[in-house]
């Protein structure tokens, strides 16, 4: 071996340490040649290599001569302690060790991130790409919503009647305050009813409260219908002032049934879920539909979430912008700044909007007929402006929204609702009116006698409640018509229905409607 001087021998502080294993190749047939041979291949390969452990080992290689006999490696991870050459190296078993052990944590940590980041993959597209995974989503939100609603439910008083708030141009009562009637025998005996209903359609019944003078008037009053055959959302407006029978009472408007309900109960949340589900009954036993549940806003929560939301884009034709100029509906003077077109308005301007029935709305529709439109166009706008939050903002506003609701729906309903939105793509909506154009005739001051007082200016079904049924039905189950087959398929096989509709022979009429048929 040729000697050298170890003051003239430099090795890169930062280059990892030697790995003795690399030289097992060097067996006792091996050459001297052979070994340089190898050597410089050994060199020309670590070109290119980024692991400074093997390039060390060449640096070593270079260092010592490698002699004619064989090389003794006595240790698998260190030099012959009697070898002379032995005490250039300043390395110990331990060194090796603690090396190797290194790198084997360092694989392993990279390892488990990568294997956090693949589970957290396949579970995101299981949950969104999965038909089970979308149905624990809906579960989990359906949990989540249902925690967050009915969160200021004992805020108002619960003192609500029905009271005279409502009055004619000569200043008369239309809604009297009401006695409780002593039933007959034959009203003692309670039948039931069963109202129409289908397994592809949930019908929901959403009103707004109008709670001024200390009454309780639903003057809106909406029954949203998930289609799950076509595909549509069927939103239905019930006009205010319709004459109905309500149970225990004698006839009145239909938004006065709420607060007869509210006459019942202990604490505010059982007068509210009382008062909303005698309104339930009263609109399922007058157009024969199945309702699954409720929900609800007071007019001034309907102002919060509005100002929660950032305002809405509404469009206003000129007669009712100057009117809300000129007028309270808009409480507050400093909001009476409508114009003509789209605006932007702020809570206090969209609920003094929704409360307008003098004026024509856009497109010509007055009275009660303008106000059912106006309060579709409301919801529409509040879906648009939903949509347009950001993904973060979208969790934080809903959670505040969702206080300000009164819903009588469980938490299995409310992820069955979600469930069928989402898993049929249900976004597009459809609008109808209740009672329909010409099926109805109106009381004027006359009003009509139900039993004890006389109702004015309500809106009387009589012969054309089954005619309103009908239509009713045709819009919400599709009576009459089917979805056009185009022979396209969906994931799950079944042929997808096109926008295009053909005749059909019409169902047979539900019992109740087929009973008051023969009446």
């Amino acid at each position: 071996m040729k000697d050298f001087d170890d003051e003239n021998l430099e090795f890169d502080d930062d280059l990892p340490e030697l790995d003795l294993s690399d030289l097992d190749f060097l067996d006792e047939e091996t050459t001297k040649e052979s070994k340089h041979t190898q050597l410089k291949k050994y060199e020309e390969d670590l070109d290119d290599s980024e692991d400074l452990a093997e390039l060390i080992k060449a640096e070593a290689f270079k260092a010592l001569d490698v002699p004619e006999e064989p090389l003794k490696v006595p240790s698998k991870y260190s030099l012959d302690e009697d070898d002379d050459d032995a005490e250039y190296f300043d390395y110990t078993e331990d060194d090796f060790d603690e090396d190797d052990g290194s790198k084997k944590y360092k694989h392993l940590g990279l390892k488990i991130v990568l294997g956090i980041i693949l589970f957290f993959m396949a579970a995101a597209a299981f949950l969104v790409f999965t038909k089970p995974g979308r149905n624990i989503l809906t579960k989990l939100a359906g949990i989540w919503i249902h925690d967050n609603v009915n969160k200021y439910v004992e805020d108002d008083p619960y003192w609500y009647y029905p009271t005279g708030v409502d009055k004619d141009k000569t200043g008369t009562a239309t809604i009297i305050p009401l006695e409780d009637p002593t039933p007959t025998d034959e009203e003692l005996v309670k039948v039931v009813t069963k109202n129409r209903s289908e397994d592809y359609v949930k019908t929901y019944l959403l009103f707004g409260i109008e709670e001024i003078g200390g009454a309780a008037n639903t003057d809106a009053i909406l029954l949203l219908s998930v289609n799950t055959k076509d595909k549509r959302i069927k939103l239905t407006s019930l006009l205010r002032d319709t004459y109905v029978d309500i149970p225990g009472y004698y006839p009145n408007k239909i938004n006065s049934v709420y607060a007869h309900g509210m006459k019942t109960g202990e604490t505010t949340e059982e007068k509210k879920m009382n008062g909303g589900h005698l309104l339930m009954e009263v609109i399922s036993n007058t157009y024969d539909i199945d309702i699954t549940g409720f929900a609800c806003v007071n007019f001034n929560s309907l102002e919060k979430i509005v100002d929660r939301l950032g305002g809405l884009d509404l469009e206003l034709g000129g007669t009712e912008a100057d009117y809300l100029r000129r007028t309270n509906y808009i409480s507050n003077p400093a909001y009476r700044t409508v114009v003509k077109g789209w605006n932007h308005m702020n809570g206090n301007q969209v609920l003094g909007y929704c409360r307008v029935r003098k004026v024509a709305t856009l497109g010509g529709a007055a009275n009660d007929y303008g106000r059912t439109l106006r309060h579709r166009r409301v919801i529409n706008a509040v879906v648009q402006q939903y949509k347009s939050l950001s993904l973060t903002d979208m969790y934080f506003v809903l959670q505040d929204i969702l206080g300000y609701v009164v819903t009588d729906l469980t938490q299995e309903q409310i992820s069955e609702l979600l469930s069928d939105v989402v898993e049929n793509k249900i976004f597009d909506m459809d609008q109808m009116r209740l009672p329909a154009d010409e099926l109805f005739r109106d009381s004027g001051k006359k009003g009509v006698f139900n039993g004890k007082y006389n109702v004015t200016y309500a809106i009387v079904l009589d012969k054309y409640r089954e005619e309103n049924i009908k239509k009713f039905h045709e819009f919400v189950f599709l009576d009459g018509q089917e979805p056009e087959i185009t022979g396209e398929a969906d994931s799950s096989g079944e042929p997808v229905p096109s926008g295009t509709v053909t005749p059909v022979a019409t169902p047979v009429a539900s019992p109740t409607a087929a009973q008051a048929q023969g009446q």
